[in-house]
C-alpha cells in the first residue's frame, strides 16, 4: 500500500516505484496500482490470490459399521487383486519396454 500511496502522492512511474522499492517486476506495481483505482485500499484485503482450488473436499468412501458379509468381502479382495494384476502387468510392459530400447 505505500508504495501505491508513493506513486499517487507524489506522481512517480510504476517502474521508478519498483526500482525505489526494490520490487523486481513494474507490472506487479501495475496490477496494485490497478486494484487501487478500482477497489481502493479495501481491493487488496478482498481481492483472492494465488491458484484456485479445483477440488474442495477429498472424496470419502462410505464405511459401515456392519461387518461385511463373506460375498462382500470376498468382491473387495476380487477388486484388489484385479488392480493389483494391472500395476504388474504396466510394469511388466515397460521392463520390456526399456530391455527392448537396450
Amino acid at each position: 500500500l505505500s508504495v501505491i500511496r508513493s506513486i499517487v502522492e507524489t506522481g512517480l512511474s510504476t517502474r521508478e516505484a519498483a526500482l525505489i522499492n526494490n520490487i523486481p517486476s513494474p507490472t506487479t506495481v501495475w496490477s496494485w496500482y490497478l486494484i487501487y483505482l478500482v477497489k481502493g485500499a479495501k481491493g487488496f484485503y478482498t481481492e483472492t490470490r494465488g491458484r484456485p482450488r479445483t477440488m474442495n473436499k477429498k472424496i470419502q468412501r462410505k464405511t459401515s459399521k456392519k461387518p461385511l458379509t463373506r460375498e462382500e468381502e470376498l468382491l473387495l479382495e476380487n477388486e484388489s487383486l484385479r488392480a493389483e494384476l494391472a500395476l504388474l502387468k504396466k510394469l511388466h510392459a515397460l521392463a520390456q519396454a526399456r530391455k527392448k530400447n537396450q
